[in-house]
């Protein structure tokens, strides 16, 4: 991947480097960036560190037995490629 600049270089790594945590917690990578895309620009503080962590995937997969949120990012897309 290339970037013009150094801030695109770095926002690219974080990006890049949530997806691939999100899959490593089993999580659906279109539908987590999808989830931060559509409610993280309704946080009021995004400069609090509790706010932003409970974004993080390790958070959300806590969710795996009591939520639907955890339903939501298992369930594959249709047409997604599953390994049985």
């Amino acid at each position: 991947m290339f970037s013009q600049s150094f801030e695109g270089a770095k926002s690219t790594a974080i990006i890049l480097s949530l997806l691939e945590t999100a899959k490593r917690h089993g999580l659906d990578s279109e539908k987590y960036m999808t989830y931060l895309l559509e409610h993280l620009p309704n946080e009021e503080s995004l400069a609090k560190k509790e706010v932003l962590e409970a974004y993080l995937p390790l958070q959300i997969e806590k969710f795996q037995s009591q939520s639907r949120l955890w339903n939501f990012f298992n369930t594959p897309r249709y047409g997604a490629v599953t390994n049985y």
